[in-house]
């Protein structure tokens, strides 16, 4: 393990380290992110492969990855975790982000999931909360019929509306703070906060 970690030390002396925590079975999100590595990059992005679902369990693995890489925060590197609110409860939520912040973990939160990222892309523009993960999938399909959790082709298909996208994500965020809605809840639906770590590897990458 020394070994691995010094090894990390050296790389970090050339780039910082972005390392990103995605929950079990969402390959979305794994094949989303993999498009943003670029060799020339002045961030180093790392996704590990997690086996861990529970939000609290995340935030421990990616703080036990975080001293695996050599992870540190002060130096620039960052450590984000992606997941779903899906069908976690509030309790959870709350201890997990309590968590996190006393770790310096950062949240890419997606309420319902991280399909309304790429929802926010279309001409789709609504406050509205979507009953279940279904709703939020049948509205993306009307846009992209051919749409699986698998496909790799998102990325590019909807590469040039990106900053349509962070500006929608960014106007949910408002909305359901001037409501007084907490948003590391299930109340906050729709939300995401993809928007925040897509935007820091744009600015290093």
């Amino acid at each position: 393990m020394a070994g691995k970690r010094d090894k990390q030390r050296k790389i970090r002396e050339q780039r910082k380290i972005l390392l990103i925590i995605i929950e079990r079975g969402n390959q979305t999100e794994r094949i989303y992110f993999n498009k943003f590595i670029r060799r020339n990059s002045i961030v180093q992005i790392e996704i590990p492969n997690c086996k861990i679902t529970e939000a609290v369990k995340l935030i421990e693995y990616a703080r036990a990855k975080a001293k695996e890489y050599a992870i540190d925060i002060g130096e620039g590197d960052k450590v984000w975790c992606v997941f779903d609110v899906d069908a976690k409860g509030d309790p959870e939520l709350e201890k997990t982000k309590q968590l996190a912040d006393k770790n310096g973990i950062k949240m890419a939160l997606s309420n319902p999931s991280f399909e309304l990222w790429f929802l926010l892309h279309t001409d789709y523009n609504s406050t509205r909360p979507f009953s279940d993960n279904d709703h939020l999938l049948r509205e993306l399909k009307v846009r992209f019929p051919a749409y699986k959790k698998t496909n790799d082709y998102m990325f590019n298909s909807i590469l040039l509306n990106q900053q349509q996208a962070i500006d929608k994500a960014k106007e949910l965020i408002k909305y359901h703070t001037e409501c007084g809605r907490r948003l590391c809840s299930k109340e906050s639906n729709p939300c995401t906060h993809v928007f925040e770590l897509v935007e820091y590897i744009n600015y290093y990458c």
